[in-house]
């Protein structure tokens, strides 16, 4: 249901609409969102008696963080209201409401659950994710492998600190000599930082 939808549809119960709070792309598992919580505060002004959400997840998939919410609102004087979900008003409508309500959070945590084994068996089958590549591996066929060409960057850098000579490593020059290119001599450099254990921000390029 577009926004526009949703606007037909609550005036077409509603005389009035005062207030919009959207928060866009983010997970209703998490009450940290701006005008969600926007919404609880104004509700204390009691400007309004009803919020409308497209579905009861929309509005919280954690049972007990919308049994918090759903209290600040009732003490504020505000009924939260489904759009597509057919709640009654009746005593069975405390169990319809609960059980939408578990559905919602059990969704949430089984997708997780699903999201999080599919990365670590992608992971273990040495498929790139997205996001940072280490210096020293390039992609091929999907798969992280090591790129030899850096590699011997690498071995070169560590051979250096076996042999005390850190400025090789932290030279600009001496890392140009070694085919590390303008782009690439920021993680090169950060790699070289991290070997030798000082924090990211010491020992001033040369």
């Amino acid at each position: 249901m577009s926004e526009e939808e949703q606007r037909s549809f609550y005036l077409s119960i509603l005389t009035q609409i005062l207030d919009t709070y959207i928060d866009r792309a983010m997970t209703g598992t998490n009450d940290n969102r701006a005008d969600f919580q926007r919404m609880i505060k104004d509700s204390g002004k009691r400007e309004w008696d009803h919020v409308i959400v497209y579905k009861l997840d929309r509005f919280s998939r954690d049972k007990y963080a919308t049994a918090v919410y759903k209290k600040a609102l009732k003490d504020n004087g505000v009924t939260l209201l489904s759009a597509t979900e057919c709640i009654p008003s009746t005593p069975e409508g405390i169990i319809v409401e609960s059980l939408l309500e578990g559905m919602g959070q059990f969704y949430s945590v089984e997708l997780s659950q699903k999201v999080r084994r599919g990365m670590k068996e992608s992971r273990q089958k040495g498929r790139f994710m997205g996001a940072y590549l280490i210096y020293g591996y390039k992609i091929a066929n999907k798969k992280v492998v090591i790129d030899e060409e850096k590699a011997e960057v690498i071995r070169y850098m560590y051979e250096q600190f076996a042999q005390g000579v850190v400025d090789n490593c932290f030279s600009r020059r001496a890392r140009a000599k070694q085919g590390v290119s303008e782009a690439e001599n920021p993680r090169v450099r950060r790699l070289c930082l991290r070997a030798v254990g000082e924090p990211l921000g010491s020992s001033p390029e040369k």
